[in-house]
């Protein structure tokens, strides 16, 4: 059996053996390789002998393994306890207008006409130089001025077409029919235009398809025990690893060959803050049940829609339940956000959550918080979503600490 690509995560609970063949010069990636093979998605699958053995052939030195393992169990006074999850639940319904949206490919049609000098000016200028065809590629711009690359080699260009059409697939399915109907009429090659259209029309084109979209996602809440219960995480390169409370964290924590290590490894020093925030917090209130940094193979997260309508899930980084019943969900990001789309993405779904037309979905327990952390002087700034009809006040201008002491005493 051949598992290609690993390193996306699968499903194979029985599997034993990986064969490495690719020359890997990264330790991570080496690191992530071994955590593949350990990792089990069933923690709870009957015991094997045989199967429960895990072998790596690889071309990578010992000496290269330099890995520390990490294996988390939550704690068995903390097995009972609840947590909160929201789910996309007309998933189905999203499909079924995005193969039928006529609005949609109305208003394509429309574009694309309006557009046809343009688009074919483009074709001409990416693709065609002295009456041959190349493919020009952007590879530096610089006060205005470009530099270029010509592919002449079809088989290149045809790897590229598809790795382009696979990355926007969900786009490219919406607008296949039309698009090629148009190729035809006009007499256009079929990959020369979607190439455009993808690449210097994504959103325009994104932009008709939520201009003429009727749906919207119905969330669910959804309360369970977490899990997995048991797993394991591999490092190679550690940012911050912080000692853990007994009392009140949600884990035991032991690092492979250590007993007691109860050392919670992060992932980056925004974390880090938050952590030693949240930690502190506990030790002088005694309000906070359990909390604890968030894995993402757990069942603690919450659905949300990108531009093209494709679902994802936020694991938050970290949860907090508190004793009064209420939950703090946290997502850490450092001042210098190396992803602020995606930050304002999650941002407009945890606004979605709370403020669609399902006014009984959540109860007033949870809270939702993107935290900001200046790394230069520890300063936090959040930005909470919440049932504001459940407030008196205002959280949105509250501090981490005064977020944390208002749902402290929340009755």
């Amino acid at each position: 059996i051949f598992k290609i690509g690993p390193a996306t995560g699968w499903d194979i609970p029985r599997a034993c053996m990986l064969v490495q063949l690719r020359n890997v010069s990264s330790a991570n990636l080496n690191a992530q390789t071994l955590g593949r093979i350990k990792r089990n998605p069933y923690p709870n699958l009957e015991k094997n002998d045989v199967t429960d053995k895990y072998y790596i052939l690889s071309n990578v030195k010992d000496e290269d393994r330099d890995v520390k393992m990490y294996h988390y169990t939550v704690r068995e006074k903390f097995a009972g306890e609840n947590f909160l999850k929201i789910e996309i639940t007309n998933i189905d319904d999203l499909r079924k207008e995005q193969s039928q949206n006529i609005r949609f490919k109305e208003a394509l049609k429309i574009f694309l006409e309006d557009n046809k000098d343009m688009l074919k000016q483009e074709i001409n200028s990416s693709f065609v130089d002295g009456g041959k065809i190349y493919q020009k590629v952007i590879m530096l711009t610089s006060n205005g001025n470009q530099i270029t690359s010509k592919i002449s080699n079809p088989y290149i260009f045809l790897r590229d077409y598809k790795r382009l059409l696979q990355a926007n697939k969900s786009l490219y399915n919406n607008i296949e029919s039309v698009a090629k109907q148009f190729a035809k009429r006009e007499n256009i090659q079929i990959e020369f235009l979607f190439t455009i259209l993808l690449v210097k029309h994504k959103k325009d084109i994104q932009n008709i398809l939520n201009q003429t979209r009727t749906y919207k996602p119905q969330f669910e809440i959804k309360e369970s025990p977490y899990d997995p219960k048991n797993y394991t995480e591999i490092y190679s390169d550690i940012s911050e690893e912080e000692k853990v409370s007994k009392r009140d964290y949600l884990f035991a924590i032991n690092e492979y060959d250590i007993t007691n290590g109860n050392k919670q490894p992060l992932d980056s020093t925004p974390e880090r803050f938050v952590f030693n925030y949240i930690h502190n917090f506990t030790e002088d209130y005694d309000e906070i049940k359990l909390w604890a940094k968030n894995q993402t193979t757990s069942n603690i997260y919450g659905d949300y829609l990108d531009e093209n309508n494709n679902r994802h899930r936020s694991f938050f980084d970290f949860i907090i339940k508190f004793k009064n019943g209420f939950y703090l969900y946290l997502e850490v990001k450092g001042k210098n956000d190396i992803d602020p789309e995606k930050t304002a993405l999650l941002e407009r779904a945890y606004e979605a959550y709370f403020t669609s037309d399902q006014k009984n979905l959540f109860s007033p327990r949870l809270v939702i918080a993107v935290c900001r952390v200046d790394t230069d002087n520890g300063d936090m700034v959040v930005t909470p979503f919440y049932n504001e009809s459940e407030f008196t006040e205002s959280l949105k201008s509250k501090t981490f600490e005064e977020l944390l002491m208002m749902l402290s005493e929340k009755g």
